[in-house]
């Protein structure tokens, strides 16, 4: 992204920072929200809007741009992880419930295990360039 947009290292650094600031401050309301209503609800929620975020990220021209965009990012993913947690916690009895938390978080290494070379695939590929913007920015 800083190549393809001519952003340089301190804006991009900045704009991969920002996205912090509102993950932070947006995780414990998020938490008491997923507890409060549906689990369920807020998870499609999340997903729904970290979708939509990451997919706006490809439209970014401007430093501006990007620092809105990782801060909407951010405050959209807070509630996913508590929100799994709490489903997950609704789903098993108190017994149960550290090994199935355990399970699901070693899912988080194993996947990375399996989608960094798919990742690498995708971006060794040569693709048309308003597709590179936004694969450029993960990479």
């Amino acid at each position: 992204m800083t190549r393809e947009l001519g952003f340089s290292d301190r804006v991009f650094g900045l704009g991969a920072g920002v996205f912090f600031i509102s993950y932070v401050a947006l995780q414990i309301p998020g938490a008491l929200l997923v507890e409060r209503w549906s689990a369920r609800r807020m998870i499609s929620l999340t997903m729904i809007a970290w979708g939509s975020m990451t997919a706006l990220t490809a439209l970014v021209h401007t430093p501006s741009e990007l620092y809105v965009a990782r801060f909407l990012l951010g405050a959209a993913e807070p509630d996913s992880f508590p929100g799994v947690i709490v489903y997950l916690s609704h789903w098993f009895v108190c017994e149960d419930r550290a090994k199935v938390t355990s399970n699901f978080m070693s899912a988080i290494p194993l996947s990375f295990v399996i989608a960094s070379p798919i990742a690498g695939l995708i971006l060794g590929r040569s693709w048309p360039r308003h597709r590179r913007l936004a694969l450029a920015f993960y990479s």
